[in-house]
């Protein structure tokens, strides 16, 4: 817009110059008259016309009418492309507006959804109130209820880097996996799902049958136990591992030894057993070394 203008305003210019800046006088109704339309030559010549021109364009401002026909083919001209463009940018401005409350729009019509079920199946006020609570802060965390479908959107190579740079250093802590095959990992981390937790929420329980490990990404978690799970025995907080024996279910060690409760909003990384059999039928050697740990 600036760059039409300012080619406008040398267009204007030239106009002024080829007429003499207003010194030739023209003849209309008996009398003769300067022309107040063009620049007069006074004060700095790219302001006044840059300014003549832009108000010409947005139709402000209380300009001198034109006086001949090239005059008026100008501001026809200058009027035209002056509303061309204001369009053309209100159009996009629309377009940015409606492209941001896009995604916005689909998360409360997925939770307005979601809350009419809860109501239509007569759940309880304070299940339905969970059901709101995680729409809210998965929201509020991720921009997305789906970061997966999102992540999968990019190529397979920037997958692997961005999976690397969250996942690759927890991964190769947890001593399941220590001293595994760097490639092994690096199929690992692909598989990693991102699980929102709402306090309260029991992650595990004690003698249940484990198919999954966690990384805590976010939040703290307590080791429980007791009448009720009422004592503590530990917090694990970001970067704890649990439950990766579970994975090779081997002698028995499938069951949960302890039960894990979120103690708030919490953000855990999962990795179930069959996503860890799919990679790991790819590393025999590396089956080898799992299976003699997990023992």
């Amino acid at each position: 817009m600036i760059y039409i203008i300012h080619c406008n305003s040398c267009i204007y210019y030239l106009l002024s110059a080829w007429q003499a800046f207003g010194q030739i006088a023209y003849h209309e109704n008996g009398k003769w008259y300067l022309n107040k339309w063009v620049y007069n030559n006074q004060g700095n010549a790219y302001i006044r016309c840059f300014y003549f021109t832009a108000a010409v364009a947005t139709s402000t401002g209380n300009n001198p009418a034109p006086t001949n026909v090239i005059e008026y083919v100008y501001m026809t001209c200058s009027w035209m492309m002056g509303v061309f463009v204001f369009a053309l940018l209100l159009g996009q401005i629309r377009d940015i507006v409606s492209n941001a409350n896009r995604t916005r729009e689909e998360y409360r019509r997925q939770m307005d959804m979601a809350l009419s079920e809860c109501k239509r199946l007569g759940l309880p006020k304070e299940l339905t109130n969970r059901v709101r609570d995680w729409f809210i802060y998965t929201w509020e965390q991720q921009k997305t209820l789906d970061e997966k479908k999102l992540i999968e959107k990019l190529p397979l190579k920037l997958q692997t880097d961005l999976a690397l740079s969250v996942h690759y250093n927890t991964l190769s802590k947890v001593q399941l996996f220590q001293d595994c095959d760097r490639a092994l990992l690096r199929d690992l981390v692909l598989k990693l799902r991102p699980v929102i937790f709402l306090p309260g929420d029991m992650i595990c329980k004690k003698g249940d049958v484990g198919k999954e490990m966690y990384i805590v990404n976010q939040g703290v978690l307590q080791v429980v136990g007791g009448e009720n799970n009422e004592t503590v025995f530990a917090e694990l907080r970001q970067g704890s591992v649990f439950g990766e024996i579970s994975l090779l279910a081997i002698g028995g060690n499938n069951r949960r030894t302890a039960s894990i409760r979120a103690k708030g909003y919490s953000t855990l990384f999962v990795l179930l057993k069959e996503d860890l059999n799919d990679v790991i039928k790819y590393y025999p050697q590396a089956q080898i070394l799992l299976k003699r740990r997990a023992a």
